[in-house]
C-alpha cells in the first residue's frame, strides 16, 4: 500500500465514522461521550475546559 493509498483509506474510514455518528444529535452526543470528550451528564470534560477546569500558569 502506498502512502497516498493509506491516506485515502484513512479518509474513507473517517468519513464512514462521521456519517455513522452524526445521524442525529443524540447519536452525535453519545459518540462524544464514548470518545471521552463529554461526561455522561453532558458536561464538557474538565481537561477540555468544562466545569472544574482551572487555567494553569504558563
Amino acid at each position: 500500500m502506498t502512502h497516498s493509498q493509506r491516506n485515502a483509506a484513512i479518509l474513507d474510514l473517517i468519513e464512514e465514522y462521521t456519517k455513522r455518528n452524526t445521524r442525529s444529535p443524540e447519536q452525535a452526543r453519545a459518540a462524544l461521550i464514548a470518545e471521552g470528550l463529554y461526561e455522561a451528564n453532558g458536561d464538557l470534560r474538565a481537561e477540555l475546559g468544562g466545569p472544574g477546569w482551572e487555567r494553569k500558569a504558563g
